[in-house]
C-alpha cells in the first residue's frame, strides 16, 4: 500500500512476511533502474515461488522440511496477495503493450480541434468569478431553466444545464433559439470556447457585443458548429474582444420524447 504517496512494504502491515516476498513485492511497486521488476506473469510466479520458501529453514539429513508453523498459517494469505500482485502485473504489462491510457479526468480534454486559422489554447476564465444568465429574449417566455444554470460552469459533466424539451429541432417554431450569457466585466478576447454537450446534433454560435443587448440580434455572430458526439469547440477564426458573449443554441438534438440540448460543461479561454 501506500502511505502519503510512499510505499508501505508488506512486513510493515503483516508481520511474518519472508524478506525475499517483501523485497520482491517492493521491487514490483517500485521499480527502479537497480532493481527491475520481473514483468512476464511466468517470470513473476517463479520469482514469488521462490520468494516464500526463501526463508523456508533447510533441511538437514533425512529430515523431512517443514515451514515454520507462523508462515504455514499465513501461506493462504500471502498466495492471495501473490496472485493479485501476478494479475495486476500482468494486466499493467498488456496495457504497456498496447499503449497508455489517457487520463479521463478533465471532460473537455481531447475534444475537438478549433478551426483552421482560429487561435489555439490560451487561459481559462473563472466563470464562477463572473456572471453567466440563460438567455430567453422575446418571443421566448424569458426564463429557460435559470436555476441549472450552474451546471454548466461547475466543473462536473455529471450535471447539466439543458434546454424545455420542444417538438422539433426548430424550438417547436415558438422562437429563434436560446442560450448562455456571459459577462466578463470588461472588454476580454476570447480565442476559444469548448462544450461538452449531451451527444450530438445540436447546433451553436458564440456571439459577441461590447454593450448589453436584449436580442440576440444585438450580438455578432464570431464562431458556429455542431456538436459531434458529446463536444463543441466554438473559436473565432478572428481575434474577437467583447464584454458580452453569447452561447446561442439555434438547433436541437432530437432526444426520447422530443428534442432539447444541453450543456455539461463549458469553458472560455482567454486570447
Amino acid at each position: 500500500g501506500r502511505s502519503r504517496g510512499r510505499l508501505t512494504a508488506p512486513h510493515q502491515v503483516l508481520a511474518g512476511v519472508p524478506r525475499a516476498l517483501d523485497a520482491l513485492v517492493v521491487r514490483v511497486l517500485a521499480p527502479a533502474p537497480t532493481r527491475p521488476a520481473p514483468m512476464r506473469a511466468d517470470r513473476l510466479a517463479d520469482a514469488i515461488a521462490g520468494a516464500v520458501h526463501a526463508d523456508t529453514p533447510r533441511p538437514v539429513a533425512a529430515a523431512e522440511p517443514r515451514l515454520p508453523p507462523a508462515l504455514r498459517r499465513r501461506l493462504p494469505a500471502l498466495a492471495a496477495v501473490a496472485f493479485l500482485v501476478v494479475v495486476g502485473l500482468g494486466s499493467y504489462g498488456i496495457g504497456r503493450e498496447v499503449g497508455e491510457i489517457p487520463p479521463v479526468d478533465d471532460p473537455l480534454a481531447g475534444i475537438s480541434s478549433p478551426a483552421p486559422g482560429a487561435p489555439a489554447g490560451g487561459t481559462p476564465i473563472d466563470l464562477a468569478a463572473v456572471r453567466v444568465d440563460d438567455f430567453d429574449p422575446p418571443p421566448g417566455g424569458g426564463d429557460e431553466q435559470t436555476g441549472a444554470v450552474p451546471n454548466a460552469i461547475d466543473d462536473d459533466p455529471s450535471t447539466a444545464w439543458e434546454t424545455e424539451r420542444y417538438d422539433s429541432a426548430d424550438f417547436g417554431g415558438i422562437k429563434p433559439g436560446v442560450g448562455l450569457l456571459v459577462d466578463l466585466g470588461a472588454p476580454t478576447r476570447v480565442a476559444r470556447v469548448e462544450l461538452v454537450t449531451r451527444g450530438g446534433g445540436a447546433t451553436y454560435e458564440l456571439r459577441a457585443a461590447d454593450a448589453l443587448g436584449a436580442r440576440a440580434e444585438d450580438y455578432r455572430v464570431v464562431a458556429r458548429g455542431t456538436a459531434q458526439q458529446e463536444s463543441l469547440v466554438l473559436a473565432p477564426t478572428t481575434a474577437t474582444t467583447a464584454r458580452w458573449y453569447l452561447v446561442w443554441i439555434t438547433g436541437l438534438a432530437e432526444v426520447e420524447g422530443g428534442f432539447r440540448a444541453a450543456v455539461r460543461e463549458m469553458r472560455f479561454l482567454r486570447g
